[in-house]
């Protein structure tokens, strides 16, 4: 989480979701992430906030950041498909 950034200003898991995107990656300091799929969370909640819900499989601390995982967006696939030579 970046605390110089103002919270009125975070996405929301919402706004997240209308951009096609059902993930966020978490990243601790160890040095893992992971793509988390949040679809149980509400829309009210805010992706920098998430970091107080999870945490790290690997160390057991909490993640120092979460955010979109846009590579996971629903229609990525159909994109790179199209924009392949037939």
């Amino acid at each position: 989480m970046r605390p110089e950034l103002d919270e009125a200003l975070w996405m929301s898991l919402g706004n997240m979701r209308t951009h096609r995107v059902r993930n966020v990656v978490a990243r601790c300091r160890c040095g893992h992430a992971a793509s988390v799929n949040v679809d149980m969370l509400p829309d009210e909640a805010k992706v920098p906030a998430l970091c107080r819900r999870f945490r790290c499989s690997r160390c057991g601390k909490r993640p120092y950041s979460t955010e979109p995982d846009w590579p996971t967006r629903v229609d990525t696939e159909a994109k790179r498909q199209s924009a392949l030579p037939q």
